[in-house]
């Protein structure tokens, strides 16, 4: 009968622990994961040395909106995400840059996921080599937040490109993608393997005295159960929590948890959160060093921090008007240290409604979309980034008025459903990525509109190589029904 009993509490705590846990993190450390970690020296991992040499990952971010082009997060999300990211992670002697401008996919069915299997599928179809795979989605009907694969884990067309991370759209801002990070870099939760049963003998005690013996009492054991540190509390609460924990619970010991709301990796809620353990960090450390060892392969670049900025000098000036609303060509200064700008175009001051926006790696851009109307008032400013500075404010706006435009033969579009990899190339070489299978006319031009190359594509091919060109920038342009998208490609 008392076997029985505590069967049924174990169900009814797990079931209670799956309702409290919505919105929050989808990562379970499995018998793999497991074996993985114990069979690291755990000296050696949770004090693996420096973090003075800085170590970089290099992510690249799948902006997932509906078939329609709704529901992406915007640009200025993702980079005010990227900035806290990278301040989050300042003690930790690892840092995060994107290697090329977000992606858009239209694709309603990897937009909003119900089951974890679309969105493995959705990986092996774009995961990328040697980089963290960022995807943004709407993962609320899975109750999450989000979730990330450990390293060696996770679906990818090869051991290179597995796993990644996967987070909610409403869940860009906070601690949930410091939380993933640190998943994707090996670490678990502090209550991983104590939470269903905080007073078993084997699980983590809440005692750091290795020689904790007297009185029948159990000695340390946080080398060995638990997340495997011992500068982490014993944790067992397996749902978010606001701060700080009065509980009673105890643990086979009779010892009171005293668990801390401050770690990324634990459940407390957002505004309790502010570091890693340097056992965490160290642990970190040799992930980079070891288990993804290849985030390393690309070329170091340069670390710098933007320079402060008064005035960006835009044109068009405030109140020019009628600028032809396919043909607007936008020019600003540099700012120091700058490698790319975000452009926003608004229909208003507060740039909620964001009427087109894109990052460029010019002081100047031509947009010939169709998104603007004839009449219209418009506000646009820019906002200057670094590869590892993402936390520069926006200009001062100005705004024209929109005149009529210019007549063309094909449509030409703002939304694509196309993407150029890697760019900038480095060996003059790229392979054109399609979210879709349709025929298609691909052409690539001078800057002063001379076609280089023209292709047909298939409609069953949905990835394409571009012949190798010399350094240079170029227009990429697809032709579909009628409609033509342009991007930049610049080889290096």
């Amino acid at each position: 009968m008392k076997i029985r009993l505590t069967l049924c509490m174990l169900l009814i705590y797990w079931m209670s622990n799956a309702q409290n846990n919505m919105n929050g993190c989808g990562t379970y450390p499995n018998k793999e994961y497991w074996e993985t970690i114990d069979a690291i020296d755990p000296i050696q991992r949770a004090q693996f040395p420096s973090t003075e040499v800085v170590k970089y990952v290099p992510i690249k971010i799948f902006n997932v909106a509906k078939n329609d082009g709704t529901g992406a997060v915007s640009l200025t999300r993702i980079l005010n995400m990227m900035c806290f990211l990278n301040t989050r992670y300042a003690p930790t002697g690892i840092k995060f840059y994107l290697l090329e401008t977000p992606t858009l996919l239209y694709n309603s069915i990897y937009y909003s996921i119900n089951d974890q299997s679309v969105a493995d599928q959705m990986m092996n179809l774009y995961n990328r080599d040697n980089i963290c795979n960022l995807y943004i989605c709407d993962i609320s009907a899975l109750g999450l937040c989000g979730y990330a694969y450990f390293p060696g884990q996770g679906p990818g067309p090869n051991n290179r490109a597995k796993g990644g991370i996967v987070l909610s759209n409403s869940c860009v801002e906070g601690t949930t993608l410091p939380h993933e990070m640190g998943h994707y870099l090996s670490l678990p939760h502090p209550f991983d393997g104590t939470s269903g049963f905080p007073s078993s003998p084997s699980s983590e005690y809440v005692t750091r005295n290795p020689n904790d013996t007297l009185n029948g009492r159990h000695k340390a054991n946080c080398w060995t159960a638990g997340d495997r540190f011992c500068d982490t509390e014993s944790d067992f609460i397996g749902n978010r929590w606001a701060c700080p924990y009065t509980g009673a619970q105890r643990d086979y010991n009779g010892d009171l948890f005293q668990i801390d709301p401050t770690l990324y990796m634990c459940y407390s809620l957002d505004n309790c959160q502010s570091r890693f353990s340097p056992n965490e960090i160290s642990a970190m450390q040799y992930c980079m060093v070891n288990q993804r060892s290849y985030l390393s392969n690309w070329p170091q670049p340069t670390d710098s921090s933007l320079a402060p900025f008064s005035t960006l000098n835009l044109i068009p000036t405030n109140t020019q008007l009628n600028i032809p609303r396919n043909f607007v060509r936008f020019n600003w200064t540099s700012t120091g240290n700058a490698t790319s700008y975000l452009i926003q175009i608004s229909g208003n001051t507060s740039f909620s409604n964001v009427t087109f926006e894109t990052i460029v790696t010019d002081t100047t851009y031509l947009y010939t979309g169709q998104r603007l109307t004839e009449g219209n008032t418009y506000l646009w400013r820019v906002r200057p980034i670094s590869k590892f500075d993402y936390c520069g404010g926006n200009s001062a706006y100005t705004s024209f008025v929109a005149g009529r435009g210019y007549g063309i033969g094909n449509q030409e579009i703002d939304k694509t459903d196309w993407n150029l990899y890697p760019n900038p190339s480095l060996n003059g070489s790229a392979t054109l990525i399609f979210s879709n299978r349709a025929s298609r006319i691909i052409r690539i031009l001078s800057l002063n509109g001379t076609e280089i190359i023209r292709k047909n594509v298939p409609i069953w091919k949905q990835e394409e190589e571009l012949e190798t060109l010399t350094k240079g920038i170029y227009l990429v342009e697809v032709i579909e029904n009628g409609m033509v998208s342009r991007k930049k490609w610049v080889i290096e």
